[in-house]
């Protein structure tokens, strides 16, 4: 009972600190009259809620379903108890789900489960904009809660012993020989051991891997349906747990998870079937019309981690917001030059999910630093921010006891001296941004999600995927998200207004917001200075370019 009462007493803080952490993000007002939650009219959450409607009402049309599967699914029995907050249960479990994962990768990094509690606290619910990602409904909560306890599983089956030799068939002579090699006390200790957990109670590694190997198989088959990229992490994970399994010599928990995988991603493939068939989702396709820009790793770095305000005229870099990111950074370079041989495999697979995942956001176009802040997007981050606060952790316990290990500090603050900021170029070079007068009473909203184009000497480009056109002060920033803009830029205005300009009515109207004369040409073209001092946290913000 008092083993029970010490595993348990993480999951009922965290607990605790969830629900008084949903009192301060939505109130209690929030909580009784649904009107009153400032998420009540989003579109996402919005389509969460149909889908989850037209499951429990056997509605397989594609029509009602967008968004992966899974969150609506387990959202779907809490639609008659609690309709204005349907996902409220699944998103505390897949809290406590994800910490359960957590804590067994931090036993792997050395830090027990009160540390482990108290770090995912700090890095989940501490600061007000990220604790409201785990409070909000987003289909990224039950993925959080699967990568971490694939990756807390994988760290379990590292932990177990490797086997170096096949396993002979028991006899007297061999295991007299092998009672007679083992010292008196060892051989008291395993028998006492033995007699204290009784038969097949955890003396065998293989006996101990299959709940992990169980784990493994039914998360990774699950995390296509909670959102499908996350699948490229679950193969990382996968890819070192089978390593451990081959180190192991365990066929037997190998097959376990393999038979686990195919069930889990079988029954949820039954249903996208019945709604999709054997095709890709509107959601998987919509995605990858924004796909990858590796090219420009670099700026687009620069725009969500250090300073945006130079391009979109507002918001703030991640780093200024979660400086102990700093730390993190820090903490897995030192760990992947200096980690003890026993906990290198966890520690390379937890660091190379983390990379992994933070360049593919990164390169990915519709990841920008005003939906990161206006919208929320910090979202996408929410599973990778605790692995983070564990490398940095982990950093200043290992620097206090090895000082040498703060030289890793230094490429993270060097990179930080870096700054990629506009500056004006002429008619023929190549610009990553050029600045349009706004049109009669433009507003933010309408002018950043608008349905909009613009030309050069290439040819057209569409807002949202090729580039994305913000309003700063009374003029319109377009900045090149795919590929730098060669001269002569004309905005085309929305899509009725460039059907116009091409001599085709397709019968629709020109909003009030993209009122003419079409096309505009462009006031001004930046490309990019890079420079080398602090970061403008110390110094103020950027000059937001003004065209003249």
């Amino acid at each position: 009972m008092q083993a029970l009462a010490r595993a348990a007493w993480p999951f009922a803080a965290l607990a605790l600190a969830y629900l008084l952490t949903v009192w301060r993000v939505v109130g209690l007002p929030g909580l009784r009259d649904p009107a009153l939650l400032y998420w009540h009219d989003w579109q996402d959450q919005a389509l969460y809620v149909r889908s989850a409607s037209a499951l429990a009402a056997g509605n397989f049309d594609p029509a009602v379903h967008y968004y992966p599967l899974l969150y609506p699914l387990l959202g779907m029995p809490f639609l008659q108890a609690w309709p204005s907050q349907p996902f409220f249960f699944v998103d505390l479990a897949c809290y406590l789900l994800a910490f359960a994962g957590f804590r067994s990768v931090a036993r792997a990094f050395g830090v027990p489960s009160a540390g482990a509690a108290l770090l995912f606290a700090a890095t989940t619910l501490a600061q007000f904009g990220i604790a409201k990602l785990w409070i909000e409904p987003w289909t990224t909560t039950p993925s959080a809660a699967l990568l971490w306890l694939a990756l807390g599983a994988m760290a379990q089956l590292w932990a177990n012993p490797p086997t170096s030799a096949p396993r002979r068939k028991p006899g007297p002579s061999r295991d007299a020989a092998a009672n007679e090699a083992l010292p008196e006390p060892t051989a008291r200790a395993l028998l006492g051991r033995g007699l204290r957990r009784g038969a097949g109670e955890g003396d065998s590694p293989t006996t101990t891997s299959r709940w992990p190997a169980s784990i493994i198989g039914i998360t990774l088959g699950l995390i296509p349906f909670a959102r499908p990229g996350d699948a490229i992490i679950g193969a990382i994970i996968a890819l070192s747990a089978a390593a451990a399994l081959y180190r192991a010599r365990d066929g037997r928990a190998a097959g376990i998870a393999i038979g686990s995988f195919a069930i889990a991603f079988a029954l949820l493939a039954t249903l996208y079937i019945a709604i999709y068939g054997a095709a890709p989702s509107p959601y998987m396709l919509y995605s990858a019309q924004y796909g990858f820009t590796f090219a420009w790793l670099g700026w687009k770095a620069y725009v969500v981690l250090v300073d945006p305000r130079g391009w979109f005229g507002e918001g703030m870099g991640l780093l200024e917001y979660a400086p102990w990111l700093l730390l993190g950074g820090a903490g897995l370079i030192a760990a992947c030059l200096a980690t003890p041989p026993a906990r290198r495999p966890v520690t390379l697979t937890v660091a190379a999910a983390g990379v992994i995942y933070g360049v593919l956001m990164l390169a990915y176009v519709d990841l920008l630093p005003t939906g990161l802040w206006r919208f929320n997007n910090l979202h996408y981050f929410k599973w990778v921010l605790p692995l983070f606060g564990m490398f940095a952790l982990r950093f200043l316990l290992d620097a206090r006891r090895r000082p040498i290990l703060l030289v890793a500090l230094a490429p993270v603050l060097l990179a930080l001296t870096i700054r990629l900021e506009p500056i004006r170029v002429g008619p023929s070079e190549p610009a990553r941004m050029v600045i349009f007068p706004a049109p009669t009473a433009a507003e933010w909203i309408p002018t950043y999600f608008a349905t909009a184009w613009m030309a050069d000497t290439t040819g057209e480009l569409r807002n949202s995927f090729d580039y994305h056109q913000i309003l700063v002060s009374r003029r319109v920033h377009a900045v090149a998200l795919r590929r730098a803009f060669t001269g002569d830029e004309r905005w085309l205005g929305d899509a009725h207004v460039r059907a116009l300009l091409a001599g085709k009515d397709d019968g629709g109207f020109a909003p009030l917001y993209l009122t003419g004369p079409w096309p505009k040409p462009a006031l001004a073209r930046y490309g990019i200075a890079t420079t080398i001092g602090l970061p403008h946290w110390f110094g103020g913000a950027p000059a937001v370019p003004k065209a003249e």
